[in-house]
């Protein structure tokens, strides 16, 4: 199977991602250390970037916006990844 992205649309993501105007976008950097870490540390870290990434969705995009508000999501009673999972009668 081949790679999603051709040379071009690699390149074209990466000059995206680079570009000036992306740089407002929150982005927790990775500590390599983190995975020999306890547990709970993982956790927190996971759940801190989740914040921020759904503060800056709720903020900023007005298609997740569009998203939350069509399917009652408050972004506030979301603490960690678990409270993403969907239940079986949804």
């Amino acid at each position: 199977m081949k790679n999603r992205f051709s040379e071009y649309g690699y390149k074209y993501f990466m000059l995206r991602v680079t570009n000036r105007n992306f740089r407002e976008i929150p982005v927790m950097k990775y500590d390599a250390k983190l995975a020999f870490e306890a547990l709970e540390k993982q956790h927190a870290w996971q759940s801190t970037a989740l914040k921020e990434l759904l503060g800056y969705l709720q903020n900023k995009s007005p298609f997740y916006q569009r998203i939350f508000k069509e399917h009652h999501i408050n972004i506030n009673n979301i603490k960690t990844l678990n409270d993403l999972q969907c239940s079986k009668d949804s």
